[in-house]
């Protein structure tokens, strides 16, 4: 339980899929949508609310045309502090639980388990990570965790997600 910080830089190309097709580029994923949300007033950018997190979930599964359910992979931002963790987990599970009356499988992970928190890296691992884990399909490991920082789990109960700890 608690934070590890890393180091990292990374570095992706980004282009609009009809100009990698045409040139025959490698495709590692595509981005189907995109969402963004502030907190707006809240005690600090270091405690962030569900509220917010839900919102930019909502908007990203909109702008994508997507459902939740249909997903089998979260990789969550997983800060690792109890306040953090716990705003996400609720966040993710309120948005599983009012998309379907179904319950379905999804992994949950973090690539900070491997590396740490990058700081202005970590959302570009993560990003990483799930690109490679689509290329390859493949569910890759959230190794180095024991046990979850939140009392939380709205997102076992909503999508039978399980720790993940060995490819699959």
């Amino acid at each position: 339980m608690g934070r590890c910080f890393g180091e990292g830089v990374g570095m992706l190309a980004l282009r609009r899929l009809s100009d990698a097709e045409r040139d025959g580029n490698r495709i590692y994923a595509v981005i189907r949508g995109l969402g963004s949300s502030s907190d707006g007033r809240s005690n600090s950018i270091y405690a962030p609310l569900a509220k917010g997190q839900r919102v930019a979930l909502d908007r990203a599964y909109a702008d994508a045309d997507c459902l939740p359910d249909s997903v089998e992979l979260f990789e969550a931002h997983a800060t690792g502090t109890p306040v953090g963790d716990r705003t996400e987990l609720t966040a993710l599970g309120g948005l599983l639980r009012e998309s379907s009356e179904e319950q379905h499988f999804a992994a949950l992970g973090s690539v900070k388990s491997q590396i740490g928190h990058t700081k202005g890296a970590a959302g570009t691992a993560s990003l990483m990570k799930l690109a490679l884990s689509l290329y390859n399909k493949t569910l890759p490991p959230t190794i180095n965790v024991d046990r979850t920082n939140s009392q939380d789990h709205s997102v076992r109960a909503s999508c039978n997600s399980f720790q993940n700890d060995r490819c699959v």
